[in-house]
């Protein structure tokens, strides 16, 4: 009997031989040809980060690099003709990378940073939005307030007088209610950022404005064969 053919043996064997076509395999991976080097998938190493500031503060630098970024992708958008969303399947609308994404990287923009401006500047237009929009209905409860207080003071019988009046103290409450919810400031930095953005808000309204059409634009197809 040949030594080492026992159980041992062959174990050592197999072992030895797997060593062998693992080494053979580095050695043909070592000596591969450049062409073939070059044919194998590379994956994105870019990997983008970003630590925001502690005062959660936009600077002007940023707001301009989003205003080009956002034109970028408005640009592309334009050119690029919509494809119909009911061709497009599960996998192209998980993975796809969104439009302002993508200009983000053509730019050379730091994609971290840019999400991190975008977050900020849409949570102070939301706040100027709702502080304008609580400013409109103040105005409103006020001038409803002194419509119903001529009426009642205009009013031939007791039973109008009292509705009146009931009408009255709602609209009242209302009012109370929406100015102390206006007196609640805003975080600082909240507030510091919508004064930033001040200058800016000129060219930022259209990009808005155009991305909401370039959306409804996309949509048309589909609603139309309904």
């Amino acid at each position: 009997m040949v030594k080492g053919s026992g159980n041992g043996g062959g174990a050592r064997f197999l072992v030895a031989f797997a060593l062998a076509l693992a080494a053979g395999a580095c050695r043909r991976s070592e000596t591969a040809p450049e062409s073939l080097k070059a044919a194998a998938p590379a994956f994105e190493t870019r990997v983008d980060s970003y630590r925001p500031p502690a005062d959660g503060r936009l600077v002007p630098r940023q707001i301009e690099k989003y205003i080009e970024v956002r034109t970028r992708a408005t640009q592309r958008a334009e050119r690029a003709l919509p494809e119909p969303p009911e061709q497009k399947g599960l996998g192209d609308a998980l993975f796809a990378t969104p439009p302002d994404i993508e200009a983000a990287r053509a730019l050379g923009v730091n994609t971290e940073e840019y999400l991190w401006v975008k977050e900020k500047i849409h949570e102070a237009e939301g706040a100027r939005l709702a502080a304008k929009l609580d400013a409109d209905f103040i105005d409103l409860l006020t001038k409803n307030l002194a419509t119903l207080a001529k009426r009642r003071a205009e009013a031939q019988d007791e039973p109008s007088r009292k509705l009146l009046s009931e009408q009255l103290a709602t609209f009242e409450n209302e009012l109370a209610r929406v100015k102390r919810e206006q007196k609640e400031l805003e975080p600082e930095d909240v507030r510091a950022n919508m004064r930033i953005l001040e200058p800016f808000r000129a060219r930022l309204q259209p990009l808005e404005a155009e991305t909401a059409r370039l959306r409804q634009r996309v949509r048309a197809p589909a609603s139309e064969k309904k």
